[in-house]
């Protein structure tokens, strides 16, 4: 290792089965520009040699191993050994940029009143021997609203942050009946307890790999990762739905008294997010909910509420492509009567679809421009001034 300052930051990373990607992984941890206090490798019952290599290493990193558990159990036996103040989890395939604990560490330490620092991260694969590195989209707004965007989108990653084991420890142990996304369900606790930081740096490059992953007892091949993080997202998310107050999504403290327009406000966020989620039964719920709340409101009272998560939910690709599910949307919007406040909903819902109708031009796709179509005109009812939000540019 060079000989450079050190910081009181402990780096955990857990490991199953990937002994070449673990040591470029460390090897690119031990050349940070400023040097953790520790870094320990969780080995989860490798058999290709993960503990014949991290031995070799001797004293440069605490070697733990554990019989084959999953992830959530590795991350839990990491941070029982940990020492240092500021934990940094870490994928075993995955590369950080040089300076990366430097910026992490400093914004945290630079911030004292907050809980964790994230920041963004790419993406990198090896194609025909070239290294190709692409830039992963940059979370949407502020730390203030890193809550309600997670609950609708994952823009922030582990390797991206840095927490305080103080935050750890409070909010106990990584959830090991999941095997896979027990970073969101953490990510989540995180958000709704402790201020944050964004840092607006790239931390680290996320490998694109055919590999499998999991634990061994439920692997998943690379073509299935999406299917199965949208299976188990979907059991955090509807726990989410039960565990976290309305106030979060409007950015404001779990124990704050909400107006009728806020939770009205609220109630249309946590609906876009179970929409965004795939989780129908809940959104349906909350729209129509907010709906009969909203049946006595003016219009300026209409147009006071705040639709933006809902608009953001809808800019994901797919999520009103189900004709079923947006009949069932639109009965729901419309419950209450209140006129001004549906078309309020529905020019919300429909205005990303502006975004897909002009890709799908671009790109030739007929199948996205008919999906478009048919749901722009499940929700216009015949009202043409809802053509504005589809039409016009973004």
């Amino acid at each position: 290792m060079p000989q450079t300052r050190s910081c009181d930051v402990t780096i955990l990373v857990p490991t199953f089965n990937r002994v070449t990607y673990l040591s470029e992984s460390l090897a690119a941890l031990f050349s940070q520009t400023v040097q953790p206090r520790q870094i320990i490798v969780i080995d989860d019952g490798s058999t290709d040699g993960t503990g014949d290599y991290a031995r070799s290493l001797g004293s440069s990193i605490l070697y733990l191993r554990q019989e084959n558990s999953g992830k959530s159990k590795a991350l839990n036996h990491g941070l029982a050994s940990a020492v240092g103040e500021m934990i940094w989890i870490f994928d075993d395939d995955d590369l950080p940029l040089s300076r990366s604990l430097e910026l992490l560490e400093r914004s945290l330490v630079s911030n004292p009143t907050a809980g964790f620092v994230f920041g963004r991260y790419g993406h990198f694969w090896d194609e025909n021997g070239i290294r190709k590195i692409k830039e992963a989209a940059a979370p949407p707004s502020s730390s203030e609203t890193l809550f309600a965007d997670t609950m609708v989108r994952t823009y922030v990653h582990q390797p991206a942050m840095l927490v305080r084991k103080s935050c750890y420890d409070a909010l106990g142990a990584f959830d090991e009946s999941l095997p896979r996304s027990m970073d969101i369900d953490m990510l989540l606790r995180l958000a709704a307890n402790y201020s944050s930081v964004y840092l607006p740096e790239v931390i680290f490059h996320q490998r694109k790999h055919d590999g499998m992953r999991g634990p061994a007892h439920a692997q998943v091949t690379a073509a299935d990762v999406v299917a199965n993080w949208r299976r188990f997202g979907q059991r955090i998310f509807a726990n989410a739905y039960h565990r976290y107050g309305l106030p979060l999504y409007l950015q404001l403290p779990t124990s704050a008294e909400l107006t009728s327009l806020q939770q009205i406000s609220a109630l249309l966020a946590r609906a876009a997010a179970m929409s965004a989620r795939g989780l129908w039964q809940f959104a349906y719920d909350d729209f129509a909910e907010a709906s009969r709340m909203a049946a006595g409101l003016k219009p300026g009272e209409c147009y006071s509420l705040d639709m933006s998560l809902l608009r953001h939910a809808m800019r994901a690709p797919g999520v009103l492509w189900d004709l079923p599910q947006r009949q069932a949307l639109r009965r729901a919007i419309r419950s209450g009567g209140n006129r001004v406040f549906e078309r309020r909903v529905r020019a919300a819902l429909l205005e990303p679809l502006g975004g897909h109708v002009r890709e799908a031009i671009r790109n030739a796709r007929l199948r996205m421009l008919l999906r478009c179509t048919s749901a722009y005109y499940t929700f216009m009812d015949d009202d043409l001034s809802l053509a504005v939000p589809v039409c016009r540019r973004q």
